[in-house]
């Protein structure tokens, strides 16, 4: 939105230069079966007995609401059979009222009120995706719909793109029935709309990348502003909006001042919510 021109030219570029083809060119971190190098979220629940990290209400919704076949991979269920995210931006009091469970002195994970992470991302030597086969086709799927790829707006191969990235989310967490798949392709809301196709791209892209690398879905939230996300009522940052950039460490302004002055002069206070160049909604 900054700059279209260079924009379309360096993705093209990029583009031609080659990307990942199918799930077996996916990267990953992966972690040992080893408590020198073991998953954090596995040090988090197994080790620590820290039961302070669940899936979001916001991911179990939006998962439930499209019948969506990875929740159960996603999330465990409830004390209760059923599968209900945490509410994120509560108070350390308000937070105190939900439970994630927890292992028992057998070594028996026992559930809580809301649902623990999957087993598969908290598994000792449980790999981190750092980029997947199927957030590069979310990418071009985005680059179809805004016309820089074909040259126009071109919703057939944006379409074509934007499922080949579910599937491949899909069979990255093992769901490859092809009733399945096209049963979920063809729910009201997951079926390509070119009027709404960028909030499906990004949405789904979000989706996949669930405990993979964050920062971009932060990045794509900041400049698509999807998914949709409403500020913690009792927010604790200046403003109470959910932040726009990281600060600067304390350091920077004494040790790099003439600097750290200059890109603040030109960006703005430095503040959590102060915009960085490229975000443009």
């Amino acid at each position: 939105k900054v700059d279209p021109v260079t924009g379309k030219a360096e993705f093209n570029a990029a583009l031609a230069d080659g990307v990942l083809s199918s799930n077996a060119d996916n990267i990953f971190y992966t972690f040992l079966a080893e408590s020198a190098n073991e998953n954090n979220m596995y040090n988090n629940y197994n080790i620590a007995k820290r039961y302070d990290y669940s899936i979001s209400k916001t991911m179990v919704d939006y998962l439930q609401n499209n019948s969506d076949p990875r929740l159960p991979l996603y999330a465990e269920k409830t004390s209760a059979g059923t599968y209900v995210g945490m509410p994120y931006g509560l108070t350390q009091a308000q937070a105190g009222a939900y439970s994630v469970g927890g292992f028992n002195a057998a070594g028996t994970f026992v559930p809580g009120t809301v649902s623990a992470l999957g087993i598969k991302f908290r598994l000792q030597n449980s790999p981190v995706s750092i980029f997947t086969y199927a957030e590069s086709r979310f990418a071009v799927a985005e680059a179809y719909k805004l016309g820089w790829i074909s040259g126009t707006v071109d919703d057939v191969n944006a379409a074509i793109a934007y499922n080949a990235g579910i599937t491949a989310s899909l069979a990255q967490h093992g769901v490859t029935d092809a009733t399945v798949v096209g049963a979920f392709l063809a729910q009201p809301n997951i079926a390509y709309d070119p009027a709404n196709a960028v909030k499906q791209i990004i949405s789904q892209k979000w989706v996949a990348n669930y405990q993979g690398y964050a920062f971009e879905a932060w990045a794509d939230w900041r400049r698509t502003g999807y998914p949709v996300l409403s500020p913690s009522p009792v927010a604790q940052n200046l403003g109470g909006q959910i932040p726009r950039r990281l600060g600067y460490t304390t350091a920077e302004a004494s040790l790099n001042k003439a600097n750290y002055q200059e890109v603040i002069a030109r960006q703005g206070p430095d503040e959590l919510n102060t915009r960085i160049w490229w975000d443009k909604l």
